[in-house]
């Protein structure tokens, strides 16, 4: 057995305790090499195991081979396993295509008050059936429940396990739910008892790894962190479970992706894969053994997302690519051709519709907004619910009608154009497109001093003039197209991220363009923060260049009259909620198999999310219930909106920033530095927040002690996860503001 060197160990021991959880299982237990076929019996609690081997802690043998794209996050370098540590097998067995194993625990039914089910968390090399005092619960990579299998069958597939896949946020839990065990548990001592299989008679390696951990109903989840807090608080079982369940047809189209023994690395690490998607078309039957593939082709693809991404229903992006790794435009699910998707599992939002709902009524206002179509995915053999694939925004005759720029677009109309970027005052602007590692610096330089132009211009006294005014630089209509979605929404994110403007060519439309819309799992009253209906969105968290355009009368008129005008036409509460109405018919069945699939989730408030009933119909009840008392108080209020007119000093070269300070860089990684716009004297506050309101960091520092404008460099802890947070400054016992931060993948 090759050696890990200290840090991948410690990174390994860490996802192999659950976080100090409590394993059910006792320590040893008995196995069988399977060099014949066990006695009939063998996974029932009466058994005479004497016979048996006992063994302790993981089991198998071989090398523990690492994905090539696994990185010791200690150090960010690949592992040397010929450094000296110490083994990760417990119990080495010899070759062996198959390992039959009884693990005993005792839990009686009066101990499952308060449970909603137990996750048996296995890390397997290469497939396994697992069940409880006889009765199946879980089989992976080893064809359908109910096909016959013995001691020579090897597995479908090859699959390293998660340990040696390097994947720091698995989702390693196959949930046994209380029906199960009501109809399963005995009071007394019960039986856990596993088959593993190998992938080939010779194969190089056979691992497990077994715990088993109570989870609890009506609790808090937080992925990122990977534990539930229980009923009397603290670490109380491992959460990133899902069920094991099969499926026979769907009336949605089947998205059915292979990839190699090592899965999808966590995260954004692209690895090819292979893809074939099962689409027959409307109203006819899809079968995951039908083989007329509407693709059936390479792809490349990714874990995406922020927060998201630690998720145990993770989303992904998509690119479908010639077998020579060349992009390959096609058609999918009946969507126009293009490479570049998005496949979005929502598990946070329980409704399941609120990207779909926020993008159809958006193209009801005749804009292009991302095209979405639900779907169903297998993912290595593993059924894992209800998907969307939605169109990724960029450039493209058949999706945002701009201009694409080349390496060598750097000079004219050539470089003016098209961009897709958002710009806060403050802040450089985040470019979406050209991405990173394909923008020239003229090009970054031309967006970044243009959108610099027109900040300095909207914050002026001459921002009105109808010849040289911000009307010159913005289309009015898509402004108030984009707030009238948004603001419906209420979506937590707008404003700051997630938010998106965009930029033609000067010889084709010089102006900027607000919007494509993009990401509503938290609208509509999915988070505590959302709830609120009275409220304006662009009015919260310092947003000043939103509040200096309704200093604009004009505007702020036009802003209602469209309102009135949708409100009359799709925006009606009656054909808005026609139209939730028939996306939930339309995912009704895929809509149950994906609850039971995540029905470990069913009871908790996951993440932040603000559904946690367990009855649909609720949910969506909910959901028409606060977008009905959100119409209604936009209809009360958008003709009262009123910010007096900001006039700046004529002796002033440049007006003061509206906001107090700024923070840079943002989306940041590792630090940022604060800039106070006037000195401080005394002590001052830094505090940062996830969206919920907790607190994440905390510094104290002095203030500047000269006129010079004040300074701090701010070093944030590795363990803050990617995704939002909110930067609030005090001096002293005096709140000075709040702004929106991002925190990037390093």
């Amino acid at each position: 057995m090759r050696k890990l060197k200290l840090p991948v160990l410690l990174l390994l021991t860490g996802i192999l305790n659950a976080y100090g959880q409590n394993d059910l299982l006792e320590p040893f237990y008995k196995y069988l090499i399977g060099e014949a076929q066990p006695d009939t019996g063998w996974y029932l609690p009466v058994y005479n195991d004497s016979s048996w081997l006992t063994g302790n802690g993981t089991i198998g043998y071989g090398d523990i081979v690492f994905n090539p794209y696994f990185t010791d996050l200690a150090t960010g370098s690949a592992p040397d396993l010929n450094t000296v540590g110490d083994t990760l097998i417990q119990t080495i067995i010899p070759d062996a295509s198959s390992i039959y194993i009884r693990y005993l625990f005792t839990l009686n039914a009066g101990d499952t008050a308060g449970m909603s089910g137990l996750s048996l968390d296995v890390y397997f090399d290469d497939g396994f059936i697992a069940y409880l005092n006889g009765a199946e619960f879980a089989r992976i990579n080893m064809g359908r429940k109910g096909d016959p299998v013995d001691h020579t069958t090897l597995a479908d597939r090859s699959h390293e396990s998660q340990i040696a896949a390097g994947d720091p946020f698995p989702v390693p839990g196959y949930f046994i739910n209380k029906t199960f065990l009501k109809n399963h548990l005995l009071n007394d001592t019960n039986v856990i008892a596993i088959e593993l299989h190998n992938d080939s008679l010779a194969g190089s390696d056979l691992f497990l790894k077994s715990e088993l951990f109570t989870c609890y109903a009506d609790t808090n989840y937080d992925p990122i962190l990977d534990f539930w807090s229980g009923p009397v608080g603290g670490v109380t079982a491992s959460v990133r479970a899902k069920a094991c369940i099969e499926i026979d047809s769907s009336h949605l189209p089947l998205i059915l992706i292979e990839t190699d023994e090592f899965g999808i690395p966590f995260s954004h690490e692209e690895v090819i894969a292979h893809m074939k998607v099962i689409d027959q078309g409307p109203l006819i039957v899809n079968h995951p053994a039908d083989t007329n593939y509407a693709y059936d082709g390479r792809i490349r693809i990714e874990v995406r997302g922020g927060s998201s991404s630690y998720f145990p229903k993770q989303s992904f992006n998509i690119e479908t690519q010639h077998e020579d790794g060349t992009n390959y435009n096609t058609s999918l699910l009946g969507m126009p051709e293009e490479n570049d998707w998005k496949l979005i599992g929502p598990i946070s939002d329980r409704s399941l519709i609120r990207h779909t709902l926020t993008y159809e009524l958006g193209r009801q206002q005749g804009r292009w907004e991302p095209r979405s179509k639900f779907c169903e995915l297998i993912l290595n053999g593993e059924y894992l619910g209800l998907y969307v694939l939605i169109e990724k925004i960029k450039p493209d005759a058949n999706r945002l009608d701009i201009s694409r720029l080349s390496e060598t677009d750097i000079y004219g109309d050539e470089l003016s154009g098209g961009y897709i970027f958002w710009k806060m005052r403050n802040f450089p602007p985040i470019i979406y497109y050209p991405s990173e590692n394909k923008i020239q610096d003229e090009q970054g330089d031309y967006i970044t001093q243009f959108t610099e132009r027109y900040f300095q211009l909207l914050f002026s006294n001459d921002w009105l003039d109808p010849q040289k005014g911000y009307r010159n630089y913005i289309n009015t209509s898509s402004f108030i197209d984009y707030l009238i979605i948004n603001e419906l929404a209420f979506d937590h994110d707008k404003y700051s991220q997630s938010t998106y403007m965009y930029k033609d060519r000067n010889d084709k439309d010089s102006m900027i363009f607000f919007g494509p819309l993009w990401d509503y799992n938290y609208a509509y009253g999915n988070t505590n923060e959302t709830m609120a209906t009275d409220k304006w969105r662009f009015d919260l968290y310092s947003y000043p260049q939103l509040r200096r355009y309704f200093q604009d009368t004009l505007l702020v008129h036009e802003f209602a009259e469209e309102w009135h005008n949708q409100r009359m036409d799709f925006l009606q509460t009656d054909s808005i909620y026609n139209l939730i109405d028939s996306l939930t018919l339309h995912i009704h069945e895929a809509r149950m198999r994906d609850s039971m699939v995540w029905q470990a989730y069913s009871t908790v408030n996951v993440y932040f999310a603000n559904d946690t009933t367990n009855e649909y119909s609720q949910i969506i009840h909910n959901l028409k219930d606060w977008i009905e008392r959100r119409v209604t108080w936009m209809d009360t209020h958008i003709d009262s909106i009123y910010y007096p007119l900001h006039i700046y000093p004529e002796d002033l070269a440049e007006p003061p920033a509206l906001s107090s300070f700024s923070a840079y860089p943002n989306p940041f990684r590792s630090e940022l530095f604060l800039m106070m716009n006037d000195p401080i004297n005394g002590k001052i506050r830094l505090e940062l927040r996830d969206p919920s309101g907790r607190l994440m960091q905390l510094l104290e520092t002095s203030g500047a002690e000269d006129n010079s404008n004040c300074g701090i460099h701010w070093e944030l802890m590795e363990t803050i996860p990617p995704g939002s947070y909110f930067l609030s400054v005090w001096n002293e016992h005096e709140y000075i503001g709040t702004i929106p931060v991002f925190r990037e993948i390093q």
